[in-house]
């Protein structure tokens, strides 16, 4: 496929006009949550894929070499795209929220890998839990072995299934609510360890004999959790992801961008920023970077000479 398959995906995502930080009462931990009267805007992933991608990978590179000066740059990128939906991201049972347990893959924010559900949903609802959840227990009447202790039901706000309609699990709606909120840290964290996953592919040997090759690095990528279908166009059909989260949608990006055989996603030899090549021979994000270490290859040659 000579096309890159991410300007063909079409999946969409749900942003506030707005959003800000909070802080829970007795804790350090620091949220990022919509702001009080900021609206829903609906947006189509692949329109920003590129230019997502790049501030993703900022932020995961900031987190490990300046972590306690990366809040700004994390919000920045809330205010642009939206939360990632680590609450969907992390769960290996789908369907959680008919469930007493959230069962959690190995993550790199350090959570437990089992939660009562309840606990796991204040997670990230640490401020307004009872405006978007509602708890009640089952009819005696039904056994226990079908059925939760506990039945959450979901309160409609102005983000539901229907703006985003994936045909997907109700659940993944959650990142979507202007009560959600995600903490700096594990966006942070999240960010850091694709960084992380994109050097490991960036530094990797090809001309190392085979069965020496280390391969770690490249098992974050679990693909569950998303549905593909085929959308009709006006005079073709493309593909229609549908992610569980927009960590997710990141992921596949990542990936896409590492086996794409031209390498678009790179490092600046320079600056070491990230930027999408538009040629094949490029080294450097832009002609500043490129005519600066030509004038630092220059003086290194004339210190050579004398």
């Amino acid at each position: 496929m000579n096309k890159n398959l991410v300007t063909e995906f079409s999946t969409e995502w749900i942003k506030y006009s707005d959003y800000t930080t909070k802080r829970t009462n007795g804790y350090s931990d620091e949220y990022i949550m919509p702001a009080k009267n900021a609206k829903p805007i609906k947006y189509t992933i692949a329109d920003v894929a590129d230019e997502m991608i790049i501030d993703y990978l900022n932020i995961g590179k900031k987190f490990e070499f300046e972590r306690f000066n990366v809040k700004n740059a994390i919000l920045d990128f809330a205010k642009k795209y939206g939360l990632i939906g680590i609450i969907s991201y992390l769960p290996l049972n789908t369907e959680y929220t008919y469930s007493d347990k959230v069962y959690l893959s190995g993550n790199d924010i350090g959570m437990l890998k089992e939660w009562d559900l309840i606990d796991y949903l204040k997670q990230f609802f640490p401020f307004e839990f009872k405006k978007k959840f509602k708890a009640t227990k089952p009819e005696k009447k039904f056994p226990r072995l079908h059925f939760p202790s506990l039945s959450i039901s979901m309160i409609q706000e102005e983000t539901t299934d229907s703006d985003v309609f994936w045909g997907a699990n109700p659940e993944f709606s959650l990142p979507f609510s202007k009560y959600y909120a995600e903490k700096i840290d594990d966006i942070g964290a999240i960010a850091n360890a694709v960084y992380n996953k994109f050097k490991a592919s960036y530094d990797y040997d090809f001309n190392t004999p085979y069965q020496e090759r280390s391969f770690k690095g490249f098992d974050f990528f679990k693909a569950r959790n998303i549905t593909i279908n085929a959308k009709a166009g006006e005079s073709n059909f493309s593909l229609q992801w549908a992610f569980n989260s927009l960590a997710l949608a990141l992921d596949t990006i990542l990936l896409v961008k590492i086996c794409d055989t031209n390498q678009p996603l790179r490092m600046c030899k320079f600056c070491n920023q990230f930027f999408i090549a538009e040629n094949v021979r490029a080294e450097y994000c832009s002609p500043q970077c490129r005519n600066k270490a030509n004038v630092y290859k220059s003086r290194e040659k004339y210190r050579e000479g004398i």
